[in-house]
């Protein structure tokens, strides 16, 4: 349940900063972008680098994902917090990293506002 709750966090951030860019793609060129990023991850979890195991890294085929849904490519607005909390952030494991609250970003999806936090590593 941590590393799903974990993962979702990271995933929401992915989008959160992914919506930030400033790139307008569209259409296929939309999709085959988000497919391209989703492969380099899967090809990162392969690695020398991997955050999995031995074992584990030679039986992983790859993060499973959604469909890519135009709906939830959004704009949003970027508000650096200048004096940000520093806290440890749980983690799926007994590491306790330590993180920097670093960036608000605002945004508007099917009509409702969001928002998102950024962490910076304090590392």
């Amino acid at each position: 349940m941590k590393y799903k709750l974990t993962f979702t966090i990271c995933l929401l951030f992915a989008i959160g900063i992914t919506s930030c860019a400033q790139e307008t793609t569209t259409g296929n060129a939309y999709i085959d972008k988000i497919e391209s990023e989703r492969a380099e991850k899967d090809e990162e979890f392969k690695g020398e680098e991997s955050i999995l195991m031995e074992g584990d890294i030679k039986k992983f085929k790859g993060l499973e994902y959604f469909e890519v849904d135009e709906t939830y490519k959004v704009v949003a607005t970027f508000e650096k917090i200048e004096d940000g909390r520093v806290f440890e952030m749980k983690t799926s494991t007994a590491r306790l990293p330590v993180y920097k609250t670093y960036a608000k970003l605002t945004f508007q999806l099917d009509g409702k506002d969001y928002q998102l936090f950024a962490y910076q590593n304090q590392k």
